[in-house]
């Protein structure tokens, strides 16, 4: 027989009732926490494996057949994991090409990591400031004049920026294993090494005209300016 006495309810209970339900608690409390550093994980192999262009782990970081998989990058939304390939693997042009990566150290930090798991343990989701240096070498692009006359370039040059952003990753259990299945980029600040922050890059818009991307965000892009004020939950 199983012991039982009152609860803070007055209603009578089992131990081994009370045991069950706790186990289950911690059980799913444990989880979760495992989830959490699964999901930290994918960020970090991201960031880890983008400097040396490793697009194709990247790729494989991500859910495969989920619905709904999606990333915005640049205000450009790529739908699935076949607009997430494009981006990566066809519009980076270092992605399979030795010579045209030599010369390229784009490094992101992810920090102030909150992440959270939802209660049925199948979706996550996290935000991230990322302070990063982009170090490129200048090739011959169209849609860049504007950029190449800001900043001097000439064929071969290279040149450092400041680039800060921040993340929205949203993760999902795909066959069992945690994938990131939405990703958006919120690009702040991105300025010469020499120059104050306060003085934003030329946005090479016409070089993104004919990118392989299904649709233009109806989200406004935020950047630091003279009458800009921080914006407020964004990401949420």
């Amino acid at each position: 027989m199983y012991a039982i006495r009152q609860n803070k309810e007055g209603k009578s209970m089992s131990t081994f009732e009370e045991l069950a339900k706790t186990v289950a608690e911690l059980k799913q409390e444990v989880d979760r926490l495992k989830a959490a550093r699964e999901c930290s994980n994918l960020v970090g192999r991201w960031l880890f494996y983008a400097p040396s262009c490793r697009f194709e782990e990247i790729c494989s970081l991500w859910a495969q057949h989920s619905e709904g998989t999606r990333m915005e990058v640049h205000g450009f939304i790529y739908e699935g994991i076949r607009g997430v390939r494009q981006y990566f693997l066809n519009e980076n042009i270092a992605h399979d090409n030795l010579e045209l990566r030599k010369g390229l150290m784009n490094v992101q930090v992810g920090t102030t990591e909150v992440m959270e798991v939802a209660e049925d343990g199948e979706t996550a989701r996290a935000t991230y400031i990322s302070p990063g240096l982009e170090t490129d070498v200048y090739r011959n692009r169209p849609g860049f004049e504007e950029l190449v006359a800001d900043l001097g370039l000439e064929e071969g040059k290279a040149y450092g920026k400041w680039a800060w952003k921040k993340y929205a990753f949203e993760f999902i259990r795909e066959d069992g294993i945690w994938k990131i299945w939405r990703f958006r980029q919120y690009p702040f600040i991105k300025t010469p090494y020499e120059r104050c922050w306060t003085t934003k890059l030329p946005f090479p818009a016409a070089a993104y005209e004919n990118n392989g991307s299904d649709r233009v965000s109806s989200s406004p892009r935020w950047f630091y300016g003279v009458n800009a004020i921080y914006p407020d939950y964004d990401p949420d």
